[in-house]
This record gives C-alpha cells, sequence and structure tokens, in this order.
C-alpha cells in the first residue's frame, strides 16, 4: 500500500492499514460483536488523522477491493476465487490484530515495570517468623507489595516481568529493597528473602550482599517453587561463595510438590518450610500431623530447621507445638507489615512490625 502522497509506507504502516481496511469490511458484513472488536482495534491505532478520514479511506479501500472481487469473478475463477481472497484477507486481518493487540499488551507490561524499577522497587512488608514456645520472633519474611493498577498478587507482577525479558531486574530490586529494611532491624534477627535460581546464580546478587554495610549472616536466601532448576551443580556453585559469606538457605513450600524436596534433597538447606496446605487444619487430621513429625524428623536429620507456614488458628498452633514443631509463621503469629524505623523498635531483643502484638518474654534467635 502507498501512502496518499504516493510515498511507501513506514514498516507497521502496512498492518494499520489492513486494520483499517478490515474495520470497512467488517462494518458491511459481519455481526455487531465483530465489528466492534475491531472498530476498538482501529481507534486505538495510533494513525495520524481524524476517526472519520481513517474510515473514509478504509472504505475506499473497500471499493477496490470489491472491485478485483468482481474482476476476479469475471475471469472464470468464479465465487471460489473471491472467497478465497475474501478468507485470506480476513486471516491476515486477525493475524495482525493479534499481533498489535499483543505488541501494545506487552509495551504496557514494559511501562508499569519500568515505573516500579524507577521508583526504586516493591514496598517490603515483613512477615515475623516466630518460635512457636515463647511466642518471639526470631526473623521474618521479606514479602513484595505492588501499589498497581492494576491490583494483582505479587506472583503475578513477578510473572508479568518474567514475560517481558524484565524478571531478573524486578526480582533485584526488590532484593535491595529488602536489605534496605535489614539494616533497620535490630540484631540478631534473620531476614528471609525470595529469590528464584536465576537470581541466585546472579553475580549481581553476590555484590550486594557483599557490600560492607550488608550482615550477610543475617540473611536467609528462600529459593521460591516456581521455577525449575536445569542444573543443581550450576546452583550450588553459585551458591557456595554466599554460604562462605555467612547466608543461609531455606527451600519453601515443603510437601507440597516434588520440586519443593527435589530442592531439599539437592541443596541441603538450612530451614525447610512446611507447606501451609499441610498446616491449615492440622489439628484435626491425623494424616496431617504424621507427615509434619515425619518430615520434623527428616529435617533433623539433614541439620535444618523445620517452620510451620500458614498457621492462623489457635487449634493448629496447638497442634504443631504437641506434634514438636517449634517455629512457624502465619496470620495467627503475626500479619505481614511493614518494618517501622530502627529508633522505633521496640527492643534490641525485638523484631516488631507495625500492629504486630507485643510479647514480653524472650526469645533465642535460631
Amino acid at each position: 500500500l502507498l501512502r496518499p502522497d504516493g510515498g511507501a509506507h513506514a514498516p507497521g504502516d502496512r498492518e494499520r492499514q489492513e486494520v483499517l481496511l478490515a474495520l470497512a469490511f467488517f462494518e458491511l458484513h459481519l455481526d455487531d460483536r465483530q465489528e466492534q472488536r475491531l472498530r476498538s482495534a482501529a481507534e486505538q491505532a495510533p494513525v495520524g488523522e481524524p476517526r472519520a478520514e481513517r474510515i473514509a479511506r478504509a472504505r475506499q479501500q473497500l471499493q477496490q477491493h470489491e472491485q478485483h472481487r468482481a474482476e476476479a469473478a469475471a475471469t472464470n475463477d468464479g465465487d471460489e476465487t473471491a472467497q478465497f481472497v475474501v478468507t485470506s484477507f480476513t486471516d491476515d486481518t486477525e493475524r495482525h490484530l493479534a499481533q498489535v493487540a499483543a505488541h501494545e499488551a506487552r509495551e504496557a507490561t514494559r511501562l508499569r515495570i519500568r515505573a516500579v524499577l524507577e521508583a526504586g522497587g516493591p514496598q517490603i512488608v515483613v512477615q515475623p517468623i516466630k518460635d512457636l514456645r515463647t511466642g518471639l520472633a526470631v526473623g521474618g519474611e521479606a514479602l513484595s507489595r505492588f501499589t498497581g493498577p492494576p491490583t494483582q498478587g505479587p506472583d503475578r507482577w513477578f510473572s508479568d516481568a518474567a514475560s517481558i525479558g524484565m524478571g531478573l531486574d524486578l526480582e533485584l530490586s526488590a532484593v535491595r529493597q529488602a536489605l534496605a529494611v535489614l539494616r533497620v532491624i535490630p540484631e540478631p534477627y534473620y531476614l528471609s528473602v525470595n529469590v528464584s535460581p536465576a537470581v541466585a546464580t546472579s553475580a549481581v546478587l553476590l555484590d550486594l550482599v557483599s557490600a560492607p554495610d550488608v550482615q550477610a549472616e543475617r540473611i536467609v536466601l528462600e529459593l521460591t517453587e516456581h521455577a525449575d532448576v536445569a542444573d543443581y551443580d550450576e546452583l550450588r556453585t553459585a551458591l557456595a561463595p554466599l554460604r562462605a559469606l555467612g547466608l543461609r538457605i531455606a527451600v519453601d513450600d515443603a510437601g507440597a510438590g516434588f520440586s519443593s524436596m527435589s530442592h531439599i534433597l539437592n541443596l541441603r538447606p538450612d530451614f525447610v518450610k512446611l507447606d501451609m496446605s499441610l498446616v491449615r487444619g492440622i489439628h484435626s487430621d491425623p494424616a496431617r500431623r504424621a507427615l509434619a513429625r515425619g518430615m520434623l524428623i527428616f529435617s533433623g536429620e539433614i541439620g535444618a530447621c523445620l517452620i510451620a507456614e500458614g498457621v492462623e488458628t489457635a487449634e493448629d498452633l496447638a497442634a504443631l507445638r504437641s506434634v514438636g514443631l517449634t517455629h512457624g509463621q502465619g496470620y495467627f503469629l503475626g500479619r505481614p507489615a511493614p518494618i517501622q524505623t530502627a529508633g522505633s523498635l521496640s527492643g534490641p531483643r525485638r523484631l516488631h512490625a507495625v500492629g504486630e502484638p507485643q510479647i514480653s518474654a524472650s526469645a533465642r534467635p535460631i
């Protein structure tokens, strides 16, 4: 196609012209739902002319298209050739519309992820991890929060970033924010930071935790269960210098699937986190209690501390204590919340998040 001035279209203009042609064509031949969808796509196409003129030009192109159909029918090709032309045009237009929509969606995602990065990364809240014998916190898990739009969970934000090649950048920004939080948490409490295997093997992570003002021995790297590990030898090699600095390793969602158990067997973590699906309702389920007891024995055999996730009722807490678990986290023990400034922390032996109830007993950190 040529522009009205006779010049060649820039890359992408052909697709836009075909969207306009499709609009006019389907206004005449398709139902209202299809017409509305194509009309919306044409209106969003960045064509620098008023909508009325775009429609007029599209109709003119449609007339040319109809003329070609008539000529094809007159040359003995008949309706089959004409139908082939229409079908081919329709298929091409649908593909172009899908490509335009996918491109726009990727650009929208890129813009919102870039906005988060330019703001410094996600907000970090901390959920306390507590000694179940005393009720006091011994550490906390750093969790990312996004203000949006769109309104969606942190997992979706990280997944969206990964889909456009920005997953590593977003994860590392969350790590930087978590390390800033660690600086205001009093010793000796530790902070558990979620990372994917890709971040765990990144040289950038090693640089971040090697900084002079970072107490690496107070960091726990919690390997997320959402990404498969292609090469455990490579991951162990990457974790070796981190562990040499004093970092500890946790494996999340233990007992919920093969991937988490594979992590445990291959990485020999310092912490094993019992999946919340095995914790909820444990007070009324002998099978869950038996599994928790088995995981406790297994963790002890490999030198790891077992932490129960998703402790949300007094009954489940009592059942976990009866099984022998000594550490846990969940809404019943403390909700995720921003950490207060260093000056407002409630004592050198306590991790205190906003909204967390005060407990006067003392706890021995892990």
